[in-house]
């Protein structure tokens, strides 16, 4: 019995490493890019792009630390309520589809103004990102 809980458990302890090492490297690239946050966002007015860079940027603190409380506390087995972290999971989920919808967004616009602006450009590579998103979620 012991042999299948043990890989297991490695399994999930390998997780909530990963989970962990996740959240310090997300703090770390925050640390060095804050300057040039403050220098070329801060300050201007409220739009589209500043929205979804927003989003983009600091949506994924919320759902790094959620998902790694998530895989933490199923790690150690203090899981005391099994519907409180399938809410703090999902939610969790949720909260990092918002984060990457709006950092495709991002990636959209900025191809869009890379190519000259062209609303035609627009339209397809809308288009296509929203295929892909539906196809691969």
């Amino acid at each position: 019995m012991t042999v299948d809980y043990f890989p297991d458990y490695i399994g999930r302890q390998t997780v909530a490493y990963t989970a962990v090492a996740s959240a310090a490297g997300l703090l770390f690239d925050f640390c060095i890019t804050f300057d040039s946050e403050v220098r070329w966002t801060w300050g201007r007015k409220w739009g589209f792009t500043r929205i979804a860079f927003v989003l983009s940027r600091y949506l994924p603190f919320v759902s790094v630390s959620m998902m790694a409380y998530n895989t933490i506390e199923a790690t150690n087995g203090r899981i005391t309520n099994y519907w409180r972290l399938a809410i703090v999971y999902y939610s969790g989920v949720c909260i990092h589809s918002l984060g990457a919808f709006a950092a495709e967004a991002l990636l959209v616009l900025r191809i869009y103004v890379f190519w000259g602006c062209d609303k035609k450009f627009l339209i397809v590579i809308s288009v296509f990102s929203m295929v892909i998103s539906v196809l691969f979620a």
